[in-house]
């Protein structure tokens, strides 16, 4: 095994800046439009973890952990025209408006830069807030002097977090571009910032969520009568097709499954694959070995009981993963014979433990944790 290494050049990692700044208002239809907040000069995320001290004969014994919802502050030498009434501000008249007024919720988004020191830009944090209400902190007005000062807003801002499926609510989301598909990544600032073909919005985080999980580059989908659909996320990228009907699937980074039953799996690919109609059914075995091993979305359960008897059952509450052969007879060159695998029984998608090299048990496809 290789010896830890510290301080390496390329691991001196460090984030800074705040930039791109963009400012979400409901419109008379509730779609949060983005707008450009230029003059953004800092984000600041307060702590979102409270803890309690339990002690017993003066020894601590317990830390109480609790959670807490986004809190924060942001500051800027301007501000969008459209966040006056966020704050607070309610128009009377054209140029004429009115204080201490109910505020309005509201979403932001910003990036922060990623280096190393090495001096190179290793990529960016897109960080996404919604549903913020805003409270102006106190404003100066001074005299102009000799060495005059831009004057800085700054607003205390709370959230009303949402609800996210398999995570408690929350009110923001951090996409890290080093790591996000980059066409996952270029998806989400075409919704964000704006496309030719669309203005910019924000999603409720439910919304948002729910794009990510549902993105693909390519998905294949496994039909309960035995036969697969292909769809691309970007049409002519990956599928090529005869005209006698043979196609090949090359180059994709991510695939996504749906199995027949409501599982859904992401495999994470090299550049550099190919997949053809020749190969489909070995690839559909190993498709089915390599799904027990990930744990993203939502796996389907087979139970294996021990019956005591030296017999076992599985059960499951999936279609076609457990497939029994109930044909007595076959065809053998023409006639009817008696089938030799009358009564097998296949499980698919079980996770095997090899005890030795000619040995294994077989589990559920839950991995423990």
């Amino acid at each position: 095994m290789p010896s830890l290494v510290w301080d390496r050049l390329e691991d001196r990692r460090y984030e800074i800046g705040v930039d791109h700044g963009v400012l979400y208002v409901a419109d008379e239809n509730g779609v949060q439009k983005g707008v450009p907040w230029n003059g953004l000069t800092e984000v600041k995320k307060g702590k979102t973890r409270e803890t309690t001290k339990t002690y017993f004969d003066g020894a601590k014994i317990h830390n109480y952990v609790q959670q807490t919802e986004f809190e924060g502050e942001i500051s800027a030498i301007t501000f969008p025209p459209e966040f006056e009434a966020l704050e607070g501000l309610v128009e009377l008249k054209c140029g004429i408006s009115i204080g201490e007024q109910p505020p309005g919720l509201f979403g932001l988004s910003y990036r922060s830069t990623v280096g190393d020191a090495l001096g190179e830009e290793q990529g960016y944090k897109l960080h996404i807030l919604f549903n913020l209400y805003a409270t102006p902190a106190d404003r100066v007005y001074q005299s102009i002097d000799k060495s005059p000062k831009l004057m800085e807003f700054s607003w205390d801002v709370e959230s009303v977090p949402e609800p996210v499926r398999n995570a408690r609510p929350t009110a923001e989301i951090i996409l890290d571009s080093r790591v996000v598909d980059p066409w996952l990544m270029e998806d989400l600032e075409n919704i964000l910032y704006g496309s030719p073909e669309s203005d910019a919005y924000l999603p409720s985080m439910t919304d948002l969520v729910q794009f990510i999980d549902d993105w693909y580059r390519i998905k294949i989908t496994l039909l309960p009568d035995g036969q697969f659909k292909i769809t691309e996320g970007r049409d002519g990228t990956y599928l090529t097709v005869t005209p006698s009907g043979e196609w090949t699937l090359k180059g994709a980074n991510t695939l996504k499954v749906k199995g027949p039953g409501r599982e859904i799996w992401d495999f994470i690919l090299g550049d550099d694959w190919e997949l053809t109609q020749e190969d489909y059914e070995l690839w559909q075995e190993v498709w089915y070995n390599l799904g027990d091993t990930i744990c993203q979305g939502e796996l389907p359960t087979i139970k294996i009981t021990d019956n005591g008897d030296g017999t076992w059952t599985a059960d499951t509450d999936y279609d076609n993963l457990i497939f029994v052969n109930e044909d007595e007879t076959m065809e053998v060159e023409g006639e009817q014979v008696p089938n030799p695998f009358f009564g097998y029984f296949m499980i698919r998608n079980a996770t095997l433990i090899w005890q030795s090299d000619t040995a294994y048990r077989i589990t559920d496809t839950l991995p423990d944790y």
